[in-house]
């Protein structure tokens, strides 16, 4: 079911700190899209992601992220981002040299804003920031989404064939405004980012020196940008065309998809 506009923009509004918080709260109440903020430790959080991650498989958030993709919801992509960077994430007590966890960036005591990370799913489709509470969210609101309708790949081999064709000097910019034009793939241009730095996040769009989360985990903020002008997220932020795609990503991910193998 499509979101209705109203709640759409509710989700919009509050995403970005808009002072119409009661009528958007309202609202996404309404839609059982508000979920009341909850003050957690550390260590609550590691324990909680521990649950989610064990609660949901590789098969699940692929074929939701596939789903997803061919659907047009953001909300069932979000997830495959989330479990590849958990998947990996050290299990590990607070290591804060500063006001967070070095390890994941999380705050040794935080009342978090859930409703702001499910904006996230529902707006961007993947991760806007990886503690262990937004991992730990995305997964278990995935393992509630409706089963998927039969559905295609696609839109997703689509995506992958314009991946493919990527000129050597291609960057996560220019490639965003190539697929932005795609009549084809039709995204808007914030979800085509947030498929790309999925992509990225799964080792799918990576860099030798630079792997993504199938690999090896990397901690928030351990890494510099590529440039003091970029707003990418690591590890696509490194990419460029010449890396192309990462076969070997796609059949960890996608060997069940006879279709999506096909093509590579």
């Amino acid at each position: 079911m499509k979101i209705p506009a109203r709640t759409k923009k509710a989700l919009k509004n509050y995403s970005i700190g808009i002072d119409s918080h009661d009528e958007d709260i309202s609202i996404l109440i309404e839609s059982e899209l508000y979920i009341p903020p909850k003050t957690m430790s550390h260590d609550e959080c590691l324990r909680w992601l521990d649950h989610s991650l064990k609660s949901t498989s590789k098969k699940l958030v692929t074929d939701h992220f596939l789903y997803g993709v061919q659907n047009f919801k953001p909300e069932y992509r979000a997830a495959f981002s989330a479990f590849s960077v958990a998947s990996k994430l050290p299990r590990h007590t607070y290591q804060g040299l500063d006001v967070y966890c070095k390890t994941c960036g999380a705050f040794e005591t935080q009342t978090i804003d859930l409703t702001l990370i499910n904006c996230s799913r529902y707006l961007y489709g993947s991760l806007r920031s990886m503690t262990p509470a937004d991992l730990a969210l995305y997964l278990q609101l995935d393992t509630n989404l409706p089963a998927p309708k039969k559905f295609t790949n696609e839109r997703f081999i689509v995506l992958l064939s314009e991946l493919a064709i990527s000129p050597i000097n291609e960057t996560p910019t220019s490639l965003l405004k190539r697929l932005s034009n795609n009549k084809h793939l039709n995204f808007p241009k914030e979800e085509i980012r947030g498929l790309l730095e999925t992509l990225g996040f799964t080792g799918i769009l990576q860099s030798p020196l630079h792997p993504g989360y199938i690999y090896e985990y990397t901690p928030p903020f351990s890494k510099s940008a590529k440039t003091s002008k970029s707003d990418w997220r690591y590890p696509i932020d490194f990419w460029t065309g010449t890396n192309g795609i990462n076969d070997s990503a796609i059949k960890f991910w996608f060997s069940e998809q006879q279709d999506i193998m096909d093509k590579i």
